[in-house]
């Protein structure tokens, strides 16, 4: 019996404690060729474990947003991996934004690839709470799997630790 990846594992536990559904990553690049670069990586590893694992890619984050606001799609979403310079349109910081404040979605594991990691935004985009892992240009498939195995964790962990506060509040 082979191991699994760390992906694989973080995948399994978002879906046993999370959503139990999700079988979809969406991929956000204004970039075609990084977009599909990014969509053969994970489906590598998802594909050769039998994992099951969409991959949706957009152009832009208003083209993604539109998915994530419909009801059933969002349920099935795994995570959002999505670029910080887009070009026209919202940035990456703004799509996680809206992700979190406009669409009240909480759950989601959000990835930022970007080569500005000091750019302010992007450090209060991530030390707010609505990007969960942070991925420096350029990188290989590697580091972006195990991002976004850090993504969903952290998401995960970020869940978790508000429903026992609830609990603890409702007691």
């Amino acid at each position: 019996m082979t191991e699994k990846t760390p992906l694989l594992a973080a995948i399994d536990s978002f879906r046993e404690d999370v959503k139990p559904d999700a079988d979809t990553i969406v991929v956000c690049d204004d970039e075609e060729m990084l977009r599909r670069l990014i969509g053969r990586s994970i489906r590598r590893v998802t594909d050769s474990a039998s994992a099951k694992i969409n991959v949706v890619e957009f152009p832009n984050a208003e083209s993604a947003l539109s998915l994530l606001a419909d009801e059933p799609h969002a349920k099935r979403i795994l995570a959002v991996v999505s670029d910080r310079n887009m070009g026209r349109g919202l940035k990456g910081e703004d799509f996680a934004r809206a992700l979190r404040d406009d669409l009240q979605d909480s759950e989601t594991p959000f990835l930022m690839q970007t080569s500005d990691v000091h750019v302010p935004t992007v450090i209060s985009s991530f030390t707010s709470g609505r990007v969960d892992a942070l991925l420096e240009k350029p990188f290989d498939g590697e580091n972006l799997v195990a991002a976004i195995a850090h993504a969903i964790t952290a998401r995960l962990e970020k869940v978790e630790a508000e429903a026992l506060t609830m609990a603890t509040l409702e007691v």
